[in-house]
């Protein structure tokens, strides 16, 4: 390359490419360049073809005298391959070939982008020059990202294949567990659900917490006894494909998961969906599971389906599955009362969720006692005292059970498994019924006032 002028840039500079053998063409031309912050480069066609092919230039401003001869040696041609590049063509005032298309097509080249007449305005030529680069600079920002979106898409095929993989080993699973267990379907469902309350530690709501409610909203929307026994087990299951995600996402709530994280919790629907589609008697629960978090408006996951593909039982389990999330530290990190989390639905009844079904979920909600959603206290074993009772069983964490649900405890009980605690360097989470704490402390304190009592007479 016979001359070059550049600015210094932290960033890529800009190439500018002219080619042509007349001296009176390039000269002009690189000194109304230098002015701006590119790498300007001239190149002789003839002697320098190497240079033409092997170098990447972003605007490319051609002799026409020149064209004869890049025709001849196939160089244009495989520049013009640059999908990038910006091509402006000199041309002399009067030439018998007109614009860029009609040199296109005496050469069989493809059309030019610009033609400029010589000679030129320098700030006509400057201003076209500045178009050619601001189009090169935002062709080279869509390829950019082009790129990300297609390794955010392999990134996601990447996690489709595990998740596909998780799947097919969880079928598997499931599958071994039928044939092996030969136990009816109830069994089955309650199997599920105790190894699910086991998973969702953190949550104060139980399984019999949505139990109470989709039965009694499904008898106060008249669905049959298949529709009712249906969105039961969906109910029951509706985090199933929770089993296959790690534990610690499971525990974060929702609005805390990085975009990845949620990205990979959006697909639990779909996971529990597919492990029940191989067992008749719950396939259509596993559809209910699939649709558990779509919305009326199509802004839900995992496939924004809109209200036109949404069952009233789906429609349902949505609204009945966000409320015991929100009082229950699911989606937020903080735990809403039931008066906050029916205010939230209803804030969003008529757009998220079906508003004929809210005023029927409302009303329920004011007749049903559902003291337990909000008060179960969730203990460790130094606030333990006699006489508290669990609210749901005690697991170890090889899954056995220590400690059955409705268990009175004792103070020899919560000695043992302090010292079970201290054995195996694990530490337990009881769930105790609120009236249970507040009897026990009555208790003790009636204990210790009797005790102060005759220490009292002993003393006098």
């Amino acid at each position: 390359m016979s001359e070059t002028t550049s600015s210094e840039e932290t960033s890529k500079t800009d190439i500018i490419l002219i080619i042509t053998q007349r001296a009176s063409v390039s000269e002009p031309l690189v000194s109304l360049l230098s002015g701006m912050a590119v790498e300007v480069a001239v190149v002789d066609p003839v002697n320098e073809k190497e240079s033409l092919e092997e170098a990447f230039f972003d605007v490319i401003i051609i002799d026409a005298e020149m064209l004869a001869t890049l025709a001849e040696k196939n160089t244009l041609r495989s520049m013009q391959a640059n999908e990038l590049a910006q091509f402006v063509l000199l041309v002399e005032e009067g030439d018998e070939a007109g614009d860029e298309h009609g040199f296109a097509d005496q050469y069989g080249l493809e059309d030019f982008n610009y033609t400029a007449t010589m000679p030129w305005e320098d700030d006509q030529l400057l201003e076209l020059v500045k178009n050619c680069l601001s189009i090169v600079a935002m062709q080279k920002r869509n390829t950019h990202i082009q790129g990300l979106l297609q390794k955010q898409n392999d990134e996601l095929k990447s996690v489709n294949k595990t998740l596909e993989k998780m799947l097919q080993q969880k079928t598997e699973s499931l599958n071994r567990a039928n044939a092996n267990l030969k136990k009816s379907y109830e069994q089955l469902v309650t199997l599920i659900t105790s190894l699910l309350d086991r998973q969702k530690d953190h949550l104060k709501a139980t399984t019999l917490d949505i139990d109470q409610l989709i039965l009694t909203m499904s008898n106060a929307l008249g669905f049959t006894e298949r529709e009712k026994v249906d969105l039961f087990y969906a109910a029951r299951l509706r985090y199933l494909g929770l089993l296959g995600l790690p534990h610690s996402l499971i525990n974060t709530p929702y609005i805390e998961m990085t975009d990845e994280q949620q990205a990979t919790f959006q697909q639990h629907p779909i996971i529990g969906s597919k492990l029940l589609e191989d067992i008749p008697p719950l396939q259509k629960a596993g559809k209910m599971i699939a649709n558990q978090k779509e919305y009326l408006n199509g802004k839900g996951f995992p496939n924004k389906r809109w209200q036109r593909e949404l069952s009233k039982q789906e429609r349902t389990l949505t609204m009945v599955n966000d409320f015991l999330e929100l009082v229950s530290g699911r989606q937020h990190h903080e735990q809403f009362t039931v008066e906050e989390a029916v205010n939230v639905i209803r804030g969003f009844a008529g757009d998220f969720y079906d508003a004929e079904i809210f005023e029927v979920f409302e009303k329920i909600i004011e007749e049903m006692d559902i003291s337990s959603i909000e008060k179960e206290s969730r203990l460790l074993t130094a606030q333990l005292h006699s006489g508290m009772e669990l609210a749901r069983d005690l697991f170890s964490e090889n899954g056995s059970v220590l400690i059955t649900k409705g268990t009175e405890l004792n103070n020899e009980m919560i000695e043992k498994v302090a010292e079970l605690e201290k054995e195996r360097e694990e530490s337990f989470t009881f769930f105790i019924d609120p009236k249970s704490i507040q009897e026990a402390e009555t208790d003790e304190g009636e204990d210790g006032t009797e005790s102060s009592k005759g220490e009292e007479e002993t003393a006098s």
